[in-house]
């Protein structure tokens, strides 16, 4: 083909006015896009705590240096706003948490963010912003930032084995101990008021410290309980003169739990702080589809809520702890339980008794 076949052909366009062109294709300009959303983020970052408004603006500016180079840092873009303000969120409280603020990680997210589990959903992103600025190098572990900045879920336990020992007055103070499983059959137990399960270790650690009332066991079930857990959940529940409490998530999977603990206990269980109307109050709307429990199941009445279509759930964090005996037995509406079967499973954990 000659060139002259091509003469017909348009070599270059040149574009007169950009802006007709973004109205036309319905298109903002990059320059718009950024300006509106450093607009939009500039008004969030004023509904923060001013505490936290530094940190979270100094990280706003980054992620607009990065956008202007069509750049999606932590796979976020100036498209989608909504994500970025969580994110805003989390990292101005993180960064401004104060080295003698004892809050446990949830605990922190609800009271700072209005959200107990805000923090830990970014905070892989959090710790990636952190090694870009070189706060942290890539060497550290994400495990030794959670400790610097205090962003941890519980303190954890010391283990230890020593020929050392200990004095009773040690153990007045509301402390709790690790166990291993084949010493569970050598404890002496004295007669207990009541036995108290825990689902989160956050919120048992809570308990303990706030909530713990005298002559009563508290113990973490890990999740799902595992031997040890069952194992000693037995041998106390043969002890307790007002039964054993439960004390978890509001969902599917917290009243498997609850079903769970109620399988292994010697004597009646209850529910603790899961009942509608606190997942009403404090939770979000989700229904999920029932598991099958048996007829005298403790959890039975909260499965068929939690599978109807007014259900809410909630994390056991977003409550505080509040004793057995300050509970009021809660009514839960009458449905009828779907039989469909869902499986757990769940790591082998410790056993864990107060005091």
């Amino acid at each position: 083909m000659d060139k002259g076949d091509l003469s017909h052909l348009m070599k270059r366009v040149v574009l007169a006015d950009a802006d007709v062109l973004y109205n036309m294709t319905g298109r903002t300009p990059k320059a718009g896009k950024l300006a509106g959303a450093r607009s939009t983020l500039e008004r969030f970052l004023k509904t923060l705590p001013e505490k936290h408004r530094g940190y979270a603006s100094e990280a706003m500016e980054r992620l607009l240096e990065q956008w202007e180079l069509n750049k999606r840092p932590h796979r976020m873009s100036e498209d989608d706003l909504q994500p970025v303000k969580e994110y805003l969120k989390a990292y101005g409280a993180a960064l401004s948490k104060d080295v003698t603020d004892g809050r446990d990680l949830r605990t922190y997210s609800r009271v700072e963010c209005g959200d107990s589990k805000l923090i830990e959903r970014y905070l892989t992103r959090i710790l990636a912003e952190l090694r870009a600025i070189d706060l942290y190098g890539v060497d550290v572990k994400d495990e030794m930032i959670h400790s610097d900045l205090g962003l941890e879920k519980f303190a954890h336990l010391v283990q230890f084995t020593a020929d050392i020992p200990f004095a009773q007055s040690h153990f007045d103070r509301k402390l709790h101990l690790g166990i291993h499983p084949s010493m569970i059959d050598t404890l002496e137990v004295s007669p207990l008021r009541a036995l108290v399960t825990i689902e989160n270790y956050a919120s048992f650690n809570r308990y303990v410290a706030e909530a713990l009332t005298p002559n009563t066991a508290v113990l973490y079930t890990g999740g799902w309980p595992g031997f040890g857990e069952k194992q000693l959940i037995a041998k106390l529940s043969e002890h307790v003169t007002q039964g054993v409490f439960h004390w978890g998530d509001i969902d599917m999977a917290g009243a498997a739990i609850a079903d769970a603990v109620a399988c292994c206990s010697k004597a009646p269980v209850s529910l603790h702080q899961m009942s509608p109307d606190l997942a009403r109050k404090h939770g979000k709307p989700r229904s999920a589809k029932a598991i099958s429990v048996s007829e005298n199941s403790p959890a039975r009445e909260l499965i068929a809520w939690l599978a109807s279509e007014d259900a809410f759930t909630l994390e056991q964090e977003e409550l505080d702890p509040v004793p057995v005996c300050h509970i009021a037995t809660v009514s839960i509406p009458s449905m009828e339980v779907n039989e469909p079967n869902i499986g757990f499973s769940k790591a082998s954990s410790l056993g864990v008794n107060e005091r």
